[in-house]
């Protein structure tokens, strides 16, 4: 029997969940079976029943997929524990039919472009097509069993690339099947197998009495049939998380509604609420798919009934949330009550990710220092590319000073992110498979499990930096790997060569400049020898690599060579226990690949790697919330509620992400109800975002570029919940320009930089205050600096120290001074002759950088830089200083002796050739 139990809020299925787990299920040693989302909902309910009964014991949380195939396992014979359609399994089967395939003419539009491709560009390719084979088993399974038979779908006449593609990927999909074919008598189409063996009332055995499944956002169609399959065996309860409690499933978004209308098939559809038929139309296409079968189920609806209109929520954030519940429409002029100032939704636009990072800061500081502020664990920070976004997280989260620090954590990294052992193992590789650039060198060296087992100590990295510039090193191993790359087999600006040219700048007498064995000392400050025989010690080892990694490699061969690099490459301290360990983990995974796949042969080495790269880095097992403020993905924690939920990176074309199919998907070719579309997911999930938070929701977006303050649009997300506010806000009955006034009191615009006066002054209304006593400071001093300015009140310097100066003490005249005073206190001297004619060369750097001319030219001025340019190249023509540098070495040699004598002129020679490491 399958009873469907939906409720508004999370923590109304969280209860009756609980209620449901102390029911007896039939056999009282047997385990209850839960079917969770995600590693974050799993956690919750296991702390959630230790909290109410003291104990979370005999209970198996799984996961839905996995969960049903152990199902179909236990039913049907021959079928393996480990699903063999699992796309990091099924991509290298799919590699080994494409180099069948490749050689075939009669599929042109594959062959063809296999015909260019190496074997990492059609290992890729097998990836990609191992999603496509694992999105047609869960969505297109008739597909599947016609290819299987040797037919085809029905493929529109016109469409002439689609009949092309399905027929290659059938005859693919043939090939991949022949290569798992089962002892005779086995099935090689479990599911339908199993479904039918359903039908005759078989029972898979171990099935437990009842089958609880939580909060699951939404269902492909196959798994629902398997689970309305299990439910005439057994008892299913499906809690669902419904947005509305009213029947929506006839509202359609404006846009479609009015697509609609003109093919003249809008007659049963309606708008109803603009957000929620915008946004949740992915919950409601599977809950309109499953109260459409014919199943017979019980209902339970948990939610209460409309509060009434004296118990109406205050908040702009609980009337937005009451509106979706409800079904009530944010009509113009409904929301006219709540036009003042609100916390509760928060829109902020800044000029980049660590401005938007910096205000939320302030803004959490404000928000917990407040009355009946969320305690750090009730804040869950969101935003699109957790990867990228992780070390400006670091940046302002991780080095706050101490009266401002708030506890804080990531989760849901990948493995190179948050282990840096993975991230050190998979660097070492690259450099070695690769040019071995000196920025590429450095940077493996920075790894701390790199630099603990070569003993490079703080400092140490910086001085070797030094070093290996002085000597001229660019890239390249030696002469023998630029030979490997087709390149000529010149030793100079090595690495090699630098670090010979280091040695005997170290073994010659100081001040010496004579060649030994035509080579040139390096230049620069005295080398460290220690320095040295750690170099030495790197470049030995990645060389030995550089040669392992020269010919195709075995699986066994691959991961030997792996623990063989992590023994010579990775300090293997107490320190680093926990790291190696989750590292050999991801690498055991790694080898179940092959083992699953069957691969037995050699494979080039580039696929090895993009294999191993894919693993550590494509994504992690699923993020949980922790004990303070946690920062995740977006899909990480969904569905979760949290007090406060600030969502940030909301930029236009990022959030939703552009739905770009490949090229060759049959699904977006031939779309069915039911189907996964990225863009509905991301709206769908924007409103379970917004629907999770209880008391605050914070939105922010890089709205003004930090170049030129141009203007960025917002995600359309967020000008969708603007645009629907401001009409709702503004009295019935407004203008444009009174709604787009208030669409402005909606979005807080925000500075470019945190030291902006604003923030301290208050002369900006609803910016928020900062609460950087060191900035504040600054300005301050600034003020006191400036002559001009002594005379104003408040402007001299403040004698307290800065852990004393808080942002409601800062004087705000001295501060609106200090930001009005002029960069130049007093009028420039008037230019002397030397600018009244202006060199060509003067000028283009005036061109190019106005700043840096007036700073160096007229105020004499000279910036530190930091030295990119050129790192990894090495030049093959002198810079324009290099004739003055070339005449003081070469002019002593000449005029210390005859024209005539051949020593001058090998000493000429010899100078000119070794000068770009002079």
């Amino acid at each position: 029997m399958l009873t469907l139990i939906s409720a508004t809020r999370f923590e109304l299925l969280e209860d009756r969940l609980l209620e449901s787990l102390m029911q007896p299920d039939g056999d009282p040693f047997a385990a209850a079976t839960v079917l969770v989302p995600s590693a974050a909902i799993r956690q919750r309910l296991a702390l959630a029943v230790a909290d109410r009964h003291g104990v979370c014991a005999q209970i198996e949380f799984a996961f839905l997929a996995q969960w049903l195939w152990r199902q179909i396992g236990a039913l049907l014979p021959d079928v393996a524990e480990r699903s063999p359609y699992d796309p990091a399994t099924l991509r290298w089967r799919i590699d080994a039919c494409l180099a069948t395939l490749a050689h075939e003419r009669a599929h042109p539009r594959l062959a063809g472009w296999l015909a260019g491709a190496d074997a990492a560009m059609r290992f890729a390719l097998a990836d990609r097509l191992a999603g496509l084979f694992d999105q047609y088993l869960t969505y297109r399974p008739d597909w599947l069993a016609a290819w299987s038979g040797g037919g085809v779908r029905a493929t529109a006449a016109e469409d002439v690339d689609g009949r092309a593609d399905e027929l290659w990927q059938a005859a693919l999909w043939r090939m991949v099947e022949a290569g798992l074919a089962a002892p005779q008598g086995s099935s090689r189409a479990p599911v339908q197998d199993f479904l039918a063996a359903l039908a005759r009332g078989v029972t898979p055995a171990g099935l437990p009495g009842v089958v609880r499944v939580f909060c699951v956002p939404a269902m492909p169609p196959l798994y629902l049939e398997l689970l309305c399959g299990l439910s005439r065996r057994v008892e299913i309860e499906l809690f669902v998380l419904n947005p509305c409690r009213e029947f929506w499933f006839d509202l359609a978004s404006q846009r479609e509604h009015a697509r609609r209308v003109v093919r003249g098939d809008a007659a049963h559809l309606e708008v109803g609420h603009r957000l929620l038929s915008a946004w949740g139309r992915q919950t409601q296409t599977w809950l309109a798919l499953l109260l459409a079968r014919d199943e017979g189920f019980d209902l339970h609806e948990l939610d209460p009934p409309d509060p009434a209109p004296a118990q109406a929520p205050a908040s702009l954030l609980a009337r937005l949330q009451d509106g979706v519940h409800a079904l009530h429409d944010p009509a113009p002029g409904t929301l006219a009550d709540l036009a003042g100032p609100d916390a509760s939704l928060q829109i902020h636009c800044c000029h980049s990710l660590l401005r938007e990072l910096e205000v939320l800061h302030d803004c959490l500081l404000t928000r917990l220092a407040g009355a009946g502020a969320p305690a750090p664990h009730e804040i869950l920070v969101v935003v699109p590319d957790l990867l990228a976004a992780a070390p400006l997280i670091e940046q302002v989260f991780g080095t706050a000073p101490r009266p401002l620090a708030l506890p804080w954590s990531i989760t849901g990294l990948p493995a190179t992110a948050a282990n840096p052992m993975a991230r050190a193992l998979l660097a070492v590789l690259e450099f070695a498979s690769g040019r071995m650039p000196l920025s590429g060198l450095l940077a493996v060296l920075q790894e701390p499990p790199v630099a603990a087992r070569f003993g490079l100590a703080d400092g140490a990295l910086e001085d070797l930096a030094g070093l290996l510039r002085d000597a001229d090193v660019h890239w390249g191993l030696d002469a023998g790997h630029r030979a490997t790359l087709g390149l000529p087999a010149t030793e100079r600006s090595s690495l090699r060569d630098g670090l010979e040219r280091l040695w005997l700048h170290f073994a010659l007498p100081e001040g010496a400049q004579q060649p030994w064995q035509a080579r040139l000392p390096a230049a620069g400050s005295y080398p460290d020898p220690d320095l040295l025989n750690s170099l030495h010690e790197f470049l030995a080892g990645i060389d030995t690599l550089r040669q392992r990694l020269a010919q195709p490699l075995a699986p066994a061969d691959w991961l030997d060579l792996l623990e063989a690099t992590m023994v010579g490459f990775l300090d293997d301290a107490r320190g680093w226990l926990a790291a190696r360990a989750a590292l050999r983990a991801d690498l055991r995974a790694h080898a179940l690949e092959f083992a699953d796949a069957g691969v037995a042969g050699a494979l080039e080495v580039p696929v090895l790697l993009q294999a191993l790269r894919e693993r550590l880095q494509g994504g992690a097992s699923g993020g949980v919330p922790g004990g303070a403020v946690t920062f995740a993905a977006l899909p990480s924690l969904r569905s979760l509620p949290y007090r406060m939920v600030c969502v940030l990176g909301l930029d236009d074309g990022v959030f939703p992400a552009a739905a770009r199919p490949l090229e060759f998907d049959l699904i977006a070719r031939s779309p069915r109800a039911g189907d996964r579309q990225r863009h509905d997911d991301d709206r769908n999930l924007f409103l379970d975002l917004l629907l999770a938070a209880r008391d605050g929701l914070y939105l922010s977006y890089s709205g003004r570029s930090a170049r030129d303050n141009a203007e960025r649009p917002p995600s359309v997300l967020v000008a969708d919940l603007v645009d629907t506010l401001a009409a709702a806000l503004c009295p019935a009955g407004a203008d444009g320009r009174e709604r787009e006034r208030m669409r402005a009191r909606l979005v807080c615009q925000h500075p470019l930089q945190p030291f902006d006066q604003a923030y301290f002054d208050g002369s900006v209304d609803r910016l928020p205050r900062s609460h950087r006593a060191d900035l504040a400071a600054a300005l301050r001093a600034r003020a006191a600096a400036v002559p001009a300015l002594l005379s104003t009140p408040g402007g001299s310097a403040a004698d307290a120290g800065d852990d004393d100066l808080e942002a409601a003490d800062i004087d705000d005249a001295s501060l609106t001074s200090a930001s009005q005073s002029p960069f130049l206190a007093v009028p420039l001297a008037p230019p002397g002759p030397e600018w009244q004619v202006v060199e060509v060369e003067r000028l283009a750097r005036f061109l190019q950088h106005p700043g840096r001319t007036l700073l160096r030219e007229r105020l004499g001025l000279r910036l530190p830089e930091r030295e990119i340019d050129g790192l990894d190249d090495e030049a093959f023509l002198p810079p324009w200083p290099a004739p003055e540098a070339l005449a003081r070495r070469l002019l002593p040699l000449l005029l210390a002796a005859p024209d005539s004598d051949a020593a001058a002129l090998r000493a000429l020679a010899t100078a000119a050739a070794d000068f770009p490491q002079g």
